[in-house]
């Protein structure tokens, strides 16, 4: 019998270093996975009614509704997946966006380890797992998430191609990176940024390109141009994904100017979002922006390189998420509705940049640079805690709400309008009656209030009317019966008393 000792050996020496990547790449999602679950919030956000009645609308009528959600499939598929293996519940719909968020978190180490060694995957992973905007936002309906996962996807695998020595895998990997713009694209239109940054990437490693470097014009000539098809088909417009954005930010409208201006305090909400504070306390990038902007300046006397594809792709997408949106229409310029969790683009070339800088100074001052990570890590996990506690708060008050409603007699149920929304999850069969979004405007209303009342607790805490909250002061003074009370945390002014339900005479 021959003897493949030495072969086997070897196999298992160059398997090793795989092993050990693996290993760290599932225990860190694993990690941050498990924090996320431990804070999670779930349904509550304010576009999510408008993505429960699409998906919805598939389950129960098998219809796709004509709307700006229709394109982005990569994230609505899973959802009605998710939902018809598990039935159409809150845990359902977010799973998906769980799922691709600890994805993320492996697919930001594998791209580290690529460009920086396994010091870039495990800084690299760990930034991100510690980033508050996608520590919070990863167990909410955010399809900003499938948009980053993908455009991550199609730079390492343009990496992956211009470093494969086998000709076929160059091609599988060229494909790859198709697939994932493709993918991306159909996320979120935005997700095209992608495309000058894979493109620079190729540019910069030109001479191993050759004629396999013909499979991603191939592959994405395919893909694109069977959604422009389709596209037209279906709208008459082969661009339509993009021109329905523009509609659904309002940019389209003839009183544009009017409604959706151009102004100073918006035009700078990246940054405000990258380097202060929120209205609620919150810094959504924790520190790491000031950290890189001081290791950039840095970076020169210290002698220290980055991989010039993650300035490519922090740039372009900082400058596409800056400008995108901006219009000149005949009444002057006009500007979308900037989100925070847009900026969710930004989460993984800046935890990479950042991991970059680090590892290379670890190589000079090594322990001490350890010691300066756990301490940023440490800081960004305490701010994600906090972000996160605000919609956590808010969503379980209107869940306690809701599903003490469902066990009730049918009666008029009378909240505000975050609370109706929230219902629909559970479609409950009481009719719903809105409150004025003023209290002044709720006293006449409260006199003659029959049924449940829901008073007080916490409502989407970012873009949501925590005035048009009722509070338990407001009631008429007559025989009333408290069916329910949430304390929760001390008061505060997002939340400045318990969530109650009542029964009014």
């Amino acid at each position: 019998m021959q003897d493949f000792g030495p072969i086997d050996a070897a196999a298992k020496a160059a398997r090793a270093p795989l092993a050990v990547d693996l290993a760290l790449a599932l225990g860190l999602m694993a990690a941050g996975a498990a924090l996320r679950l431990a804070c999670f919030s779930g349904f509550g956000l304010g576009d999510d009614a408008n993505l429960l009645f699409f998906v919805r609308s598939i389950l129960r009528d098998a219809v796709v509704p004509p709307d700006n959600i229709a394109y982005r499939f990569t994230w609505w598929l899973p959802a009605v997946l998710a939902c018809r293996l598990f039935g159409l519940t809150e845990r359902a719909l977010i799973l998906p966006f769980v799922v691709v968020d600890t994805l993320g978190i492996g697919l930001v180490y594998a791209l580290g380890r690529k460009l920086c060694g396994r010091c870039g995957g495990v800084v690299g992973a760990l930034l991100v797992i510690a980033t508050p905007l996608d520590f919070a936002w990863a167990t909410m309906m955010t399809n900003d998430l499938f948009v980053s996962f993908f455009s991550a996807l199609a730079l390492l695998c343009a990496l992956a191609a211009l470093d494969a020595k086998d000709a076929r895998w160059r091609s599988v990997a060229w494909a790859g990176a198709a697939v994932s713009l493709w993918l991306g694209a159909h996320a979120k239109f935005s997700a095209l940024l992608m495309v000058p940054v894979v493109l620079f990437a190729a540019w910069r490693k030109r001479r191993r390109l050759d004629r396999r470097t013909w499979t991603l014009a191939a592959t994405a000539a395919v893909l694109f141009g069977a959604s422009a098809i389709v596209s037209y088909a279906l709208a008459g417009d082969p661009i339509a994904p993009y021109h329905v954005e523009l509609a659904a930010e309002g940019l389209k409208r003839p009183d544009a100017p009017v409604i959706h201006p151009l102004r100073a305090s918006e035009f700078w909400t990246w940054l405000d979002t990258l380097f202060r504070p929120d209205y609620l306390g919150d810094r959504l990038f924790s520190f790491q922006p000031h950290v890189l902007v001081a290791l950039a300046v840095a970076a020169p006397l210290l002698g220290l390189r980055v991989p010039l594809e993650l300035v490519a792709w922090l740039a372009v997408v900082m400058l596409g998420l800056q400008f995108h949106s901006i219009r000149l229409t005949d009444g002057g310029w006009v500007m979308g509705f900037r989100n925070v969790r847009h900026a969710h683009a930004l989460v993984y070339p800046m935890a990479l940049l950042l991991a970059a800088l680090a590892c290379g100074l670890r190589a000079r001052f090594g322990r001490w640079v350890d010691a300066a990570v756990v301490v940023l890590v440490g800081i960004g996990l305490w701010q994600s805690v906090s972000t996160s506690s605000k919609t956590r708060i808010g969503f379980a008050d209107q869940r306690a709400a809701c599903r003490l409603l469902a066990t009730l007699p049918v009666k008029p149920v009378h909240c505000d309008f975050h609370l109706a929304l929230w219902s629909r999850l559970l479609d409950l069969k009481n009719p719903f009656h809105e409150l004025a979004p003023v209290a002044e405007q709720r006293e006449p209303e409260m006199a003659s209030l029959h049924g449940y009342v829901v008073t007080g607790g916490a409502r989407e805490p970012r873009y949501g009317c925590l005035l048009c909250v009722p509070l338990s002061a407001e009631l008429p003074a007559r025989p009333r019966r408290l069916l329910l009370e949430v304390t929760g945390p001390a008061p505060t002014w997002w939340r400045p008393e318990p969530l109650r339900v009542w029964e009014l005479e």
